[in-house]
């Protein structure tokens, strides 16, 4: 995400951990590349991720085999107990 907001590979970790903030300019990038409007980013009554489900297995789809079984481990491990 951060390469793709044309910043260096760790400009999203740092505003994560707090190292960094960020400008309204910036924030507004952000929520563009989400495809969210900014009340969407700070509305705490959205329970789950900010993309939904169809838009989560259409960028699956576009994986490649090895990427998507690395997808779903990854998401197995995410999830396990």
């Amino acid at each position: 995400m951060s390469l793709g907001l044309g910043q260096n590979e760790t400009y999203i970790n740092k505003i994560e951990t707090g190292k960094c903030s960020t400008t309204i300019s910036s924030f507004l990038k952000i929520c563009e590349y989400l495809e969210i409007t900014p009340e969407t980013f700070f509305n705490d009554s959205i329970q789950n991720s900010l993309l939904d489900d169809k838009k989560i297995l259409q960028y699956i789809h576009q994986l490649k085999p090895l990427q998507s079984e690395y997808i779903v481990s990854f998401l197995k491990d995410l999830t396990a107990k």
